[in-house]
């Protein structure tokens, strides 16, 4: 070893040093100091050199230009040395991480590519990294589902052949998230079983190794956590979290495959079970899970956003709100840490466009359980956080749908507020943005069809369920199938044709009651149900029995409205049949149109009630024409004062 190679040596010792205890700046300077140096190095050492200033660039600045040109000058040094592939691998690994934050999308396939060439008969760790990185380019960036899955088909293949079942699960869990992606449900179910039985081998293969306490001698196969290799001392720990990340990834997406199927049956078994090997990532020992390429705080947010989605339908809202305080706790946390730039594909913008589109996700739910609580003045200051987020981070949140939802929340917000033409107009504001088949388009059209309805206006109504029952009853969501019969039930009984009404009511319950279990749907067919029975004058018993039932729901439900309905039903029957009880009712109904009087009042008074008006005239800023034009003059000013 030559005097030059060991004052290299000893510099990267130094900045490994400076790395570790957080003194990156010195960090770098020693790396440059070594690139920049009169004395004549080898091209490996140089290259070497330029690949970890490249990685250390990205994972604590968001100085791309200079990690570029340093990654640049690696990948022209190993061109003159054809034998160091693996040098050239990790070039191409940081081009890649490169190209994925700047958005580009060609000269990442390009670079994915050539990793995929040089690594195909070389190593099989890098190939099969490559195969990944290229299916989730090919199938969620581009929506090539037949490209992406000729890549993951190929990863399975080659996994088989050396019987590698770490590779083998990921690459089956990947097939999955790509079903689920792009709504093939049917396909998921395949993916889900060959995920589930190879889990149960990896999962027998990783207690005997723990008896063992060692491996076999062929253990790179099974290690799975980076492309990097890891010291052979940390393999069996390794190998059990590789397992437990295996295990989360397949219960988040089971628990996504429920969700769209919208059956709730089972899923709080594995919501639970989730929960567990997410609080055991408190014991891993890096703050980066490398087998994902995520921070573990990211997982806990997606388990926060899952217990979210899993509780709403029943109308859990306590713990909801428990995983709402956690989640808006979290993101800002991590939002005010970001300048730590620890992670490395989740650093910079990727890792804070993340933390603003979870933080808008869990504004949005607790709106919603604001809105159904009547807690009006926090509902619309929610919202006015929510389009403040929209405003401030505009390329992190896709406007078109940040805008629908916002669209939809103003237009709840409006309706409970008694603006009901403002609600009208936000409900179809949000429908004209989004395409007319998706989801939220036609949850948006449910709502203002059940306003309209509401205000005696059933002809807007006709329309809507003419042009979209077909897609409705064939949609996969129960929800959305369940509030097509129960417009269709109000129709019928406007049309007179009380029994066809009956009939499509009952089949929403059935729907609501057992598919979905959704309680604020239930009560309100419940009480629909309940009127036309008293309607009917002969079934008063199984009237009130109907109207109890709609009441006990909407009281484990905390939802006034339907509460204030069931009351105010009940206090009618209760009158028409001299019961004593219904003095009760009419204190109780006084008691909550009190409440709702005094929370719409409150509201109306708030500074952010203007944003109902504000968002119709003008939906990218939210500004009324006179303070547009105040704005303006200022920003005049302010332009003629930097030219002075």
């Amino acid at each position: 070893m030559n005097q030059e190679t060991k004052q290299v040596q000893v510099l990267w010792g130094i900045a490994e040093q400076f790395v570790y205890s957080g003194e990156i700046r010195n960090a770098i300077l020693c790396l440059e100091a070594i690139v920049q140096s009169p004395i004549s190095l080898f091209i490996t050492d140089e290259a070497k050199t330029r690949i970890r200033l490249t990685e250390i660039l990205l994972k604590y600045t968001q100085n791309h230009t200079e990690a570029k040109l340093h990654i640049d000058m690696a990948s022209t040094l190993l061109d003159q040395v054809p034998s160091e592939k693996d040098l050239k691998l990790q070039v191409y690994y940081f081009y890649s991480i490169i190209y994925e934050r700047l958005n580009n999308k060609s000269g990442l396939k390009q670079v994915l590519g050539l990793g995929l060439e040089l690594s195909k008969d070389f190593d099989f760790h890098w190939y099969q990294f490559f195969l990944l990185k290229m299916a989730k380019v090919c199938g969620i960036d581009e929506s090539d589902m037949v490209q992406a899955t000729e890549y993951l088909q190929l990863g399975i293949e080659t996994t088989k052949k050396v019987d590698s079942l770490p590779f083998q699960i990921l690459f089956n869990l990947s097939c999955l998230q790509l079903n689920l992606h792009a709504n093939d449900l049917e396909s998921c179910v395949h993916y889900m079983n060959e995920a589930q039985e190879l889990l149960f081998h990896f999962r027998s293969e990783c207690r005997k190794s723990v008896r063992r306490g060692s491996f076999s001698k062929n253990t790179r196969k099974d290690h799975i956590n980076s492309p990097f290799k890891s010291p052979s001392s940390k393999l069996l720990n390794e190998k059990t979290q590789t397992l437990m990340m295996l295990e989360i990834q397949y219960h988040i997406l089971i628990i996504i495959y429920n969700i769209q199927k919208a059956d709730y049956k089972d899923i709080f078994n594995t919501l639970e079970n989730l929960q567990k090997l997410v609080n055991s990532l408190a014991n891993a020992e890096s703050d980066l899970v490398k087998f994902t390429w995520l921070p573990k705080t990211h997982i806990y947010l997606c388990t926060y956003l899952l217990s979210i989605y899993c509780n709403k339908p029943i109308g859990n809202y306590e713990t909801i709100s428990g995983f709402i305080e956690k989640g808006v706790k979290l993101t800002s946390d991590l939002y005010k840490q970001e300048g730590n730039k620890r992670y490395i594909i989740f650093g910079g913008d990727q890792f804070v466009s993340s933390l603003i589109r979870y933080r808008f996700k869990f504004h949005e739910n607790q709106i919603y359980i604001n809105l159904c609580r009547s807690n009006l003045s926090t509902a619309i200051k929610g919202i006015a956080q929510c389009h403040k987020l929209c405003r401030k981070y505009p390329k992190y949140l896709d406007p078109i749908q940040a805008g629908t939802t916002l669209n939809i929340l103003l237009g709840l917000y409006s309706y409970l507020t008694g603006n009901t033409e403002y609600a009208k107009q936000h409900l179809s504001s949000a429908f004209l943005k989004s395409d007319e088949n998706s989801e939220v388009a036609l949850i948006a059209m449910i709502h203002k069809s059940l306003i309209h309805l509401s205000c005696n206006e059933p002809g807007p109504v006709f329309e809507f369920v003419n042009a979209f029952s077909e897609r409705l009853r064939a949609h996969r969501s129960s929800l959305i199938r369940a509030s097509l019969l129960f417009i269709e039930a109000r129709l019928s009984h406007i049309q007179k044709k009380n029994d066809e009404a009956k009939e499509k009511i009952k089949e929403c319950l059935a729907i609501a009651n057992g598919t979905v279990v959704h309680n604020q749907l239930a009560s309100v067919a419940l009480n629909f149900l309940g009127m036309m029975t008293m309607l009917d004058g002969v079934y008063n018993e199984r009237a009130e029995t109907i109207l109890k039932s709609a009441l006990v729901i909407s009281y484990k439900s905390e939802d006034l409205y339907n509460q204030l309905q069931s009351q105010k039903l009940l206090s009618e029957l209760r009158i028409n049949t001299g019961d004593t009880q219904a003095a009760y009712n009419e204190l109780y109904l006084s008691k909550i149109t009190t409440v709702l009087s005094k929370n719409i009042t409150e509201a109306k008074r708030k500074k952010w009630n203007q944003l109902v008006q504000d968002y119709i005239l003008d939906p990218e800023n939210s500004l009324s024409p006179s303070k547009k034009r105040k704005l303006e003059t200022i920003d005049d000013r302010s332009s003629k004062v930097r030219k002075l």
